[in-house]
């Protein structure tokens, strides 16, 4: 099956990249080119699922095509980078837009200036990063693609490790995962991308060992004018060309594991997140338990207003308030009569407008699991005794009614001057209850990925099983013949005796 792609704007200047006369001829001469490429390098190089060929060296190729006014048609027919390497040889196909130079393939094909590199990594099942790195291949088994020049590469430079090449990636990923090989040869890209956006955060780096490799167009050997043309318009628009497409194809990625530590980082906020609640909670519990006698130690006024008895509770809970980084609210008859700044910042509210509201009042009509907000706060509401505390997750919303948070919400009674009062801690889980619906789908991704493996394995148990079978029926049939030939030959044996003693009798 051919894709053709189609891509011709006019004839091109002389004087814009300096074509001789007899280029410009050829280019008349050869209007389409057949090419082949890799069609699962992501995101350098590979085929979409629209069937559209696509990557950074597939825009970049087409872009100069484009430029030269050339057309081409790609090749799909190849089910390996070893099976389109045979047919450029045998000029069945001209051209391959991304290819390393090798020496053997001097043979073969002619190479324009490079103008991309990629750096391969060495890759595992399982984050290592902080143990003992992977400082050698030797005596490894290493997974790379087949064809590839990183298999020349692991081999030139590692003569004792034990090399095996795979088709594509996935059956790269693949051998990782149910450990038939134990480190993978992977573009750093390639292996970002698988992470991003396959969702394979099991495989992480695990050593420091790179190959470097620079990225040349190859041509059928018999096509030097090819060559020529090519290297005159690489020249003029490979940096300037290379970098906006690098740039919509990888925007954020750089060398150095960035989402690896930014990961990281987050991971360790969310731990000092947790340890400060949990810190806030328990002081929070002492202050609840000790209001009382702090309470009746400080002697008020029985004229004061019950506007300062909402001052004096704020003022009791005042450090607390001003050093947490939740919103916290007091509540009479589930009012709110004080808050932090934090609260009106979380609820996007100011002073006037949070007094008096109701927790309801920051609270979608239904909860995540179906439930009405109403319905389900009521009960946690009559379920909390006094000075218990009581935490349950809790969908809440801005006061304009433009945003939505998931809380963790402490809910605490306590009462004061004969009357009952309630604290409320809220803290935004948003960001942590995202990374664990992220863990859980990278989790069932390997779990499926393992019970597809562990099906395939089954069912080529079955399979061997089915011919075990069949190898004891011929075994058995082997014996019975056997035995059938056994009688045949004591047969034989009389009958050469019985005809011996009846030549015996007549001489």
């Amino acid at each position: 099956m051919l894709i053709a792609l189609m891509f011709c704007c006019g004839c091109v200047s002389e004087a814009k990249y300096d074509l001789t006369p007899e280029e410009n001829a050829w280019l008349q001469q050869h209007p389409t080119i057949k090419i082949g490429v890799s069609t699962d390098w992501s995101p350098y190089e590979f085929i979409d699922s629209t069937q559209r060929y696509t990557g950074i060296i597939g825009d970049f190729f087409k872009e100069n095509c484009q430029l030269l006014g050339i057309k081409f048609q790609i090749d799909t027919l190849s089910t390996s980078w070893d099976t389109t390497l045979t047919l450029i040889a045998q000029k069945q196909i001209d051209v391959l837009p991304g290819v390393v130079y090798l020496p053997e393939r001097d043979r073969y094909l002619l190479f324009t200036q490079s103008y991309l590199e990629a750096t391969f990594v060495i890759v595992t099942v399982g984050d290592r990063h902080g143990s003992e790195r992977v400082t050698t291949l030797n005596g490894k088994t290493v997974a790379c693609q087949q064809g590839w020049a990183t298999g020349n590469y692991v081999q030139e430079l590692f003569p004792q490790a034990r090399l095996t090449q795979k088709m594509n990636v996935d059956e790269i990923v693949a051998d990782l995962l149910i450990g038939k090989a134990d480190v993978a040869v992977i573009d750093i890209n390639t292996f970002k991308y698988l992470r991003e956006q396959r969702h394979m955060e099991l495989l992480s780096i695990c050593s420091d060992i790179t190959f470097q490799i620079k990225v040349a167009t190859g041509i059928r050997n018999d096509w030097p004018e090819l060559v020529s043309i090519l290297n005159k318009v690489y020249r003029q628009n490979s940096q300037t060309m290379l970098n906006e497409i690098k740039g919509r194809w990888m925007p954020d990625i750089s060398y150095q594991h960035e989402r690896y530590r930014k990961k990281m980082f987050i991971a360790g906020c969310i731990v000092m997140v947790l340890i400060i609640a949990s810190l806030i909670v328990i002081f929070r519990l002492s202050i609840v338990n000790s209001i009382k006698s702090k309470l009746i130690a400080r002697q008020r006024d029985e004229s004061i207003s019950q506007g300062n008895k909402y001052m004096l509770l704020e003022n009791i809970f005042a450090s607390s308030f001003k050093t947490s980084i939740h919103a916290e609210l007091i509540l009479k008859n589930g009012h709110i009569i004080a808050f932090n700044q934090k609260a009106l910042e979380t609820f996007g509210v100011s002073e006037t407008e949070i007094l008096g509201k109701q927790m309801l009042d920051f609270s979608p009509e239904y909860q995540p699991d179906g439930a009405k907000s109403t319905d389900q706060f009521e009960r946690l509401w009559g379920n909390i005794a006094e000075n218990e505390q009581l935490t349950f997750d809790w969908m809440c919303m801005t006061y304009s009614q433009s945003a939505t948070f998931s809380a963790e919400v402490h809910l605490t009674r306590f009462v004061y001057d004969g009357k009952t009062y309630n604290t409320i801690v809220i803290k935004d889980v948003t960001q942590e209850r995202e990374v664990q619906r992220e863990l859980m789908g990278y989790r069932q991704h390997l779990e499926k990925m393992v019970a597809d493996k562990t099906n395939e394995l089954e069912n080529a148990n079955k399979h061997l099983q089915s011919l075990n079978t069949e190898l004891d029926t011929a075994n058995e049939e082997l014996a019975t013949s056997n035995a059938e030939l056994l009688q045949i030959k004591e047969r034989l044996e009389q009958a050469n005796e019985a005809l011996s003693l009846e030549v015996d009798k007549h001489f």
